[in-house]
């Protein structure tokens, strides 16, 4: 489902997919791999990483170190929004 982030060209599609599973895997398997897919998403658009294959992905991954400190910036920002979001409710 991660490697949905590396397939889709939107974050709608990405969640339409993920929703579309929603019978097959439990909440907490279909929470972590939305939130996987948007960041591998995400670092892709910002042309971070240029796979498209998740087996591809970990091999750039290991090859450019500078993709860990970018990659954190993303996970940073999205934990803040969720929190941020949460924290409303």
């Amino acid at each position: 489902m991660v490697e949905l982030g590396l397939l889709k060209n939107s974050c709608e599609e990405i969640a339409s997919e993920v929703a579309r599973q929603s019978e097959e895997y439990d909440v907490e398997k279909l929470s972590y791999g939305l939130y996987g897919a948007v960041i591998l998403f995400l670092l892709r658009k910002g042309g971070v990483i240029t796979s498209t294959k998740l087996s591809d992905m970990l091999r750039e991954v290991v090859r450019d170190s500078s993709i860990d400190s970018k990659a954190t910036t993303v996970f940073e920002w999205i934990k803040r929004l969720a929190e941020a979001y949460i924290a409303e409710k």
